[in-house]
């Protein structure tokens, strides 16, 4: 399965890394191309989380070096996926829509989370997990925001 995951990033990559992409053509054609990518880059982020929730070894508890492990696929997703939101970009500046940013948006920064900031994520759920927090509740928190809402909107 890792074998087959790793041929089709391959193949996301260089799509997502496509000289195409960087030629001047037919804009509409741009946007079908780029759509097709959040397609398959979805999918594919969807397939790496599959990977992680069937893996045995996280089962039944969540176990640090298993967690890691997963590690490079989010990253390699996620460094196509930031060439796939590039696109997007450029296109949004053209006046066009792209189908399935919400999507593809959500599963960009869930691999961020993980690509990029793991052990910091980590570091903070084990502070919190020990009682260790220097924060203020969200609850706490919501009534502070509504409380300058409210006074903000008296002057």
């Amino acid at each position: 399965m890792s074998q087959f995951l790793s041929e089709q990033l391959d193949f996301f990559g260089k799509q997502a890394h496509s000289e195409n992409w960087r030629e001047e053509h037919d804009a509409a054609m741009f946007c079908r191309d780029v759509e097709d990518a959040v397609a398959f880059a979805i999918q594919l982020k969807e397939r790496i989380d599959r990977m992680a929730a069937i893996d045995p070894k996280l089962q039944n508890q969540w176990e640090e070096a298993a967690a890691r492990l997963y590690i490079p696929w989010y990253q390699r997703w996620y460094d196509h996926a930031r060439e796939v939101l590039e696109a997007i970009r450029r296109l949004k500046k053209q006046g066009y829509t792209v189908a399935g940013v919400d999507l593809f948006m959500k599963s960009y920064l869930q691999a961020q989370s993980i690509a990029l900031h793991f052990d910091k994520n980590l570091e903070s759920i084990k502070r919190i997990e020990a009682g260790q927090s220097n924060g203020i509740p969200l609850e706490q928190a919501f009534n502070e925001i509504q409380r300058r809402s409210r006074g903000s909107g008296d002057r």
